[in-house]
Order: C-alpha cells, then structure tokens, then sequence
C-alpha cells in the first residue's frame, strides 16, 4: 500500500534526474535506492555492484542466476524445482 512521506525537494530533485537516466519513476527510483541501502547495511561486505547485479537479476526474475552468484550447489536447485540454465552452472 503506498504512503506518502515528506523527503526533500533536493533528493526528489537528484531521483528525477537519475530516474529519467535509467528510465524509471521519480518513485522507483527512490525505491531502488532504499532497496539497495537496506542491502548494504545488512551485508556491508557485499560491493555496491554485486548488491546492483541481485537486484537486475531479481527483476530480470532469473533466479537461479542469483542462487548461482550467491553460491548455492546445483542440488538445491534441483530442491527448489528450478530448472538449471546451461549457461549458469
């Protein structure tokens, strides 16, 4: 459910501006910042660019990439159902 809530006009501003660059919402864009903020923070040894290759695999819904790059075995696919893309082992 949305909620409004007060930011800045100078963070709105900045999202606008990478939003357009990434083809986003003002919103998104700001979601996609808090998303990657409360990963950081909850795994500060994870690189910004491994927490942004999650994230563009999650939203690309190719999961197994994402288990794959987090290191599970080839079994717990198997145990999840999922199958195993060639290129991703």
């Amino acid at each position: 459910m949305p909620h409004a809530v007060k930011i800045s006009d100078k963070l709105v501003n900045k999202a606008a501006i990478r939003a357009r660059a990434m083809s986003r919402s003002t919103a998104g864009q700001i979601e996609y910042w808090a998303n990657i903020g409360q990963i950081a923070e909850d795994n500060p040894d994870l690189p910004f660019t491994f927490i942004q290759d999650i994230l563009i695999s999650i939203s690309h819904n190719d999961i197994q990439m994402v288990l794959h790059t987090l290191g599970f075995h080839e079994n717990f696919y198997r145990d999840l159902n999922v199958p195993l893309n060639p290129e991703h082992r």
